[in-house]
């Protein structure tokens, strides 16, 4: 009985991971419109999933992480950019 508690928790995780995947390429093949002054991101459909079970939440937040451009440091500080 516990191989399919396993196999649950398994499938919930390569489903995340999907999720997560599938929401980061949208965010980069779709780049210059996900990141400028005006954003649309499409992968935002993707938020809608922990409607249908919350074992989504954990895919949306890691594509969301790993769609973050970390090349450019976010500056709050109202500071102009040196350069």
């Amino acid at each position: 009985m516990s191989t399919s508690k396993n196999k649950l928790s398994v499938q919930t995780l390569v489903r995340c991971a999907m999720i997560a995947a599938v929401y980061t390429v949208l965010c980069l093949v779709l780049q210059p419109f996900s990141y400028g002054a005006v954003q649309v991101r499409v992968a935002e459909a993707f938020c809608l999933l922990p409607v249908f079970g919350a074992e989504y939440i954990v895919g949306v937040t890691l594509g969301c992480l790993l769609a973050r451009r970390p090349e450019e440091p976010d500056d709050h500080s109202g500071a102009e950019k040196e350069g």
